[in-house]
């Protein structure tokens, strides 16, 4: 009797020294729960359909802050028109929330952390290419910081393409945020490297490139996984905050982030320096900038007469693909800029945003931006829900179908270049996982089996662990 008790616990010690080798890993703790703004629905009825209205009335202000340029097209009729079309895509968000996908074990925080490394590197070697001319000479950076050079976007880059590898840095950002702040896992000074240098990069694009959108690229990753994460034990307040106010929270943020940017472009300028506050002037210059997109977008639909179906909103970076596969599908479509013609004839070219409403409207038509609009809305709430389970599809892509949201009053975000490069990255990073995952369960699975036949040689018999029973 004492002999068999005896060996039940040297058996149970053998498993404990064994077990943890073979299970320990991070993971999502447990199925987490995305705030209201963060689904289709919600962003499109909470905070979507308000900012239109607001963004209408702007325009109707007489005020020093707000320049409306060229003619006025954005009338009740098309607003009702965008309003159609944000209640459409939250119907289908809706629908696309209920389909719960089937359950699986979240990916490993480690998995997620490797896969960043090789997208990061991509990211990292686009922005050496890209910037060679700006970055390696100290006494350029110098004069670029100081604002002594300022070289014009087009000698800028020359990388043969390889700019658009930049935009593999949002899905590095999705990875290591996810990784980090949802699986609470450990980065490594190899990750915190890139992670540094990605940002300072970004924010040197940001400054010489003119270019606000990559720095809320990789800031908006960070948020929904940080908005995911259980509560930290710091900054409880603000957790809470933007758990329960999310892009209202965010919009001084926005607003103060775009006044900074426009300071060196605008704020100088004699309409404007001196004649009002600095708040006034961004909070007036970022109302002009959304108004007039819509404005543009509006005026493009009023002088099409039928749909063009270039298909330049929704595939633009087909029309952009190298190798002459971007010229071939021009010459299949038939492809004639909409947005250049109509700026010099009715518009400002500094205002040239053409919305993603309207311009998709005229691109593929009323039928079809209705259908296209709710395909986005239901795959982005299908991704949220795979976001939510700790599914790298959904790290990897929901953040990208969520941007196409945020951005739908000033250009179709999913149809540009940019959304492609994410959609290759994020293929990238979910081979590695997958990749990984197999080779990972391989070697587990040999260990069981090498441990189960050392303890069956010493008389006792190893159950295999539950987790990797099939």
């Amino acid at each position: 009797m004492v002999s068999g008790s005896l060996s039940r616990s040297s058996a149970a010690r053998r498993r404990s020294k064994v077990a943890p080798a073979v299970e320990a890993e991070e993971v999502v703790p447990l199925v987490l729960k995305m705030p209201w703004w963060a689904a289709p629905t919600g962003i499109c009825l909470g905070f979507l359909l308000p900012v239109l209205a607001l963004v209408a009335y702007a325009g109707t202000i007489s005020h020093r802050s707000i320049t409306v340029r060229g003619l006025e097209f954005l009338t009740t009729p098309y607003l009702l028109l965008a309003a159609v079309l944000l209640v459409a895509s939250a119907l289908a968000g809706w629908i696309g929330q209920q389909i719960v996908p089937r359950r699986q074990e979240p990916e490993r925080g480690s998995d997620l952390a490797r896969a960043a490394k090789v997208v990061g590197f991509i990211a990292l070697f686009a922005y050496c290419a890209w910037l060679r001319g700006y970055l390696f000479n100290p006494y350029t950076v110098f004069l670029v910081l100081t604002g002594q050079l300022r070289p014009e976007r087009f000698e800028i880059g020359g990388a043969g393409g390889l700019e658009s590898l930049l935009n593999f840095t949002p899905v590095f950002f999705s990875l290591v945020a996810y990784a980090a702040l949802v699986c609470r896992t450990r980065l490594d000074t190899t990750l915190r490297a890139l992670l540094v240098a990605l940002t300072l990069l970004t924010l040197y694009r940001v400054y010489l490139w003119s270019e606000r959108l990559a720095l809320i690229e990789i800031a908006l990753p960070v948020v929904l996984a940080w908005v995911l994460a259980p509560p930290p034990s710091r900054l409880q307040g603000i957790w809470r905050l933007f758990r329960r106010f999310g892009p209202y929270a965010a919009l001084p943020l926005l607003i103060a982030y775009f006044g900074i940017t426009e300071y060196t472009r605008s704020w100088q300028a004699e309409a404007y320096f001196g004649k009002t506050s600095f708040v006034k002037f961004a909070a007036g210059r970022f109302a002009s900038y959304y108004y007039t997109a819509l404005n543009n977008g509006a005026g493009i639909l009023s002088t099409t007469d039928k749909p063009t179906l270039a298909l330049d909103s929704v595939l633009l970076w087909l029309h952009r693909f190298p190798l002459g596969v971007g010229a071939a599908f021009q010459e299949l479509t038939g492809f004639k800029s909409q947005v250049g013609p109509f700026l010099t004839k009715y518009g400002d070219i500094e205002f040239n945003n053409p919305s993603g409403l309207f311009l998709v409207v005229s691109d593929i038509g009323l039928a079809g931006a209705l259908s296209y609009f709710a395909i986005v809305a239901l795959v982005a709430a299908v991704l949220m829900r795979r976001y939510e389970r700790g599914d790298v599809l959904g790290i990897v892509l929901y953040p990208a179908f969520y941007m196409s949201l945020v951005e739908i009053f000033r250009y179709p975000y999913l149809g540009q270049p940019r959304a492609f490069s994410q959609l290759l990255a994020g293929l990238i990073a979910v081979a590695c996982v997958l990749v990984w995952r197999r080779t990972g369960e391989r070697y587990r699975r040999r260990r069981v089996a090498v441990a189960a036949n050392k303890s069956f040689n010493a008389g006792t018999a190893w159950p295999e662990p539950a987790r990797l029973r099939r």
